[in-house]
């Protein structure tokens, strides 16, 4: 079986794919560790390729023997029993018999082996004519797991059955545990990392699953808190089942990630009970499923820098045409000390679709709380699908920390730069359909600006990002002319085949600040080829 009672050595045996389609087994012992969580990783003499999930459990084991798959077929275990089964594919139920005294109360619960495989268990107290006392289901307790806590009304001989909810699928393992109820708790966070900012305070929620009629309160334990940083509270208040506690760092925390070890410990009786928290990580779907345990012993605690600088604009509608890049006022407030410089990009998440719409990447010097964002408008726009774009921006900054520690913040601006679009004032054409030009040879195209009355000025012409081996000097449109010569130059020893697109990008200022952007697609030929 995959595990067993703690502290004990059991006998095993090991599965591995033989390449045929079939199995190689390899005998081996296991020795369960005395403490520790549930759910442990096989650590014996024989090699694995992959991590063996193990689970241990303090009761005395045994192994479902077949046939018991009919309530006539029931297989006798006590009312003190780990069983590890498997039931397999389709819609099979595997039936156990247990003799209990009346009053008795018990525990039964069934966990999927391994954790967070998907599989989910349904459990039924049944009496001798197989009629349903109690049922526990997977799914109606999540995120507890598949237990009952149940009484017997007279002497007899009771029936537990294990179903999978979802039947038809996989061969699915198993462990069901029943024993004598008994007051216990267990202790989990929802998440396996926290963070807190210095001067501030993040959370982290626990859920308590109270056992056996518990209902006392828990205290707390966190081992590996650095410096600066407490918790609280830190007791779980009785009768309690779900709690957030708060981690608080001072103003002179250290920035930096700390490993922390969570416990919980409250009186049973007469008797202290602790155990070790479990938290939930990341790396699992909406059912649970995750590969390996969906769990880890630890949380992961991050002490953020406090924020250097806040990014804002005026958050009302600006007109710019198409085809143009448009200067955009923002502002930036400078915060505990910072005045380093701070790269400005496009926000990584938007609230709409930009319909192309980029910031041309700029620097806010050292020092500096004003500056205009340049905002790209592509003249390809939709202006009459989408009648205005809403643009986030955000900065980044790198510094060093008064530790020395290289430290790095993104903050994205509060407000949106809004911009309704209007039409283009200038179209940059090639009257030539393509252009043939031999290698080591120029050829010369003529080109053509269409104007609005907006733009009467100047229009360089280059050529953007040009293929190995073309090249184009700059070309200027002067102002209030249309036409241009411009000459194309193919290397000497070219040989590529068929036609390559050379996009020309004339520029020019339409006004202070802004400036026109008109390109314009040539396809060149190399003479000779196909």
């Amino acid at each position: 079986p995959p595990g067993g009672l703690r502290g004990a050595t059991h006998d095993v045996e090991l599965f591995a794919l033989d390449g045929l389609g079939g199995f190689r087994t390899f005998p081996a012992s296991l020795t369960v560790p005395v403490g520790g969580p549930r759910e442990y990783v096989y650590a014996g003499p024989v090699r694995t390729a992959n991590t063996v999930a193990c689970e241990a459990t303090r009761l005395p084991v045994i192994v479902e023997t077949e046939p018991n798959d009919a309530l006539a077929n029931a297989m006798a275990i006590s009312a003190s029993q780990a069983v590890f089964g498997r039931l397999s594919a389709g819609n099979d139920e595997d039936w156990y018999s247990v003799p209990v005294q009346n009053g008795q109360a018990l525990t039964i619960d069934c966990r999927p082996l391994p954790a967070g495989s998907g599989s989910l268990p349904v459990i039924s107290v049944c009496d001798a004519n197989g009629g349903v006392l109690a049922r526990a289901s997977t799914v109606e307790l999540a995120p507890k797991p598949c237990r009952l806590e149940w009484r017997a009304p007279a002497d007899g001989t009771y029936r537990i059955r294990v179903q999978e909810l979802r039947q038809g699928g996989a061969a699915t393992p198993y462990l069901l545990e029943v024993r004598t109820a008994q007051p216990d708790f267990a202790v989990t966070a929802t998440a396996d990392l926290t963070n807190v900012v210095q001067g501030g305070r993040g959370e982290l929620e626990l859920r308590v699953d109270r056992q056996g009629g518990f209902a006392a309160p828990i205290d707390l334990h966190v081992a590996g808190l650095p410096a600066g940083v407490k918790v609280e509270p830190l007791q779980v208040p009785a009768g309690v089942e779900t709690l957030k506690i708060a981690f608080i760092a001072s103003d002179d925390a250290r920035p930096g990630d700390s490993i922390l070890n969570l416990s919980a410990s409250a009186k049973v009786g007469e008797e202290t009970v602790s155990h070790d928290l479990t938290a939930t990580h990341l790396g699992h779907d909406l059912e649970g499923v995750s590969l390996g345990s969906p769990t880890t012993e630890h949380v992961q605690l991050t002490v953020r820098h406090k924020q250097v600088f806040r990014l804002f604009c005026s958050e009302a509608y600006q007109y710019a045409h198409r085809g143009t890049i448009y200067p955009y006022l923002m502002e930036v407030e400078r915060m505990n000390g910072f005045e380093g410089e701070i790269r400005i990009d496009m926000g990584d998440r938007q609230i709409m679709d930009l319909d192309g719409v980029q910031i041309v990447n700029s620097v806010l010097p050292a020092g500096k709380s004003q500056f205009m964002l340049p905002l790209y408008l592509p003249e390809t726009m939709h202006i009459n699908v989408q009648p205005h774009s809403n643009i986030y921006a955000q900065g980044y900054v790198i510094f060093q920390d008064k530790w020395g520690q290289r430290q790095s913040m993104v903050q994205v601006s509060e407000m949106r730069c809004m911009i309704r679009p209007l039409p283009t004032v200038a179209k940059l054409r090639v009257r030539d359909k393509s252009l043939t030009v031999a290698p080591g040879h120029s050829a010369s195209c003529i080109l053509e600006i269409d104007r609005t009355t907006n733009f009467p000025g100047a229009l360089r012409v280059e050529l953007l990002n040009p293929p190995a081996g073309w090249q184009m000097p700059a070309v200027t449109i002067p102002a209030e002319q249309s036409t241009a010569t411009a000459t194309i130059t193919a290397a000497a020893g070219q040989s590529q085949p068929g036609a390559t697109q050379l996009t020309l990008r004339g520029t020019g200022e339409l006004s202070p600040g802004v400036t026109v952007v008109t390109e314009a697609i040539l396809p060149v030929i190399l003479k000779g080829t196909k």
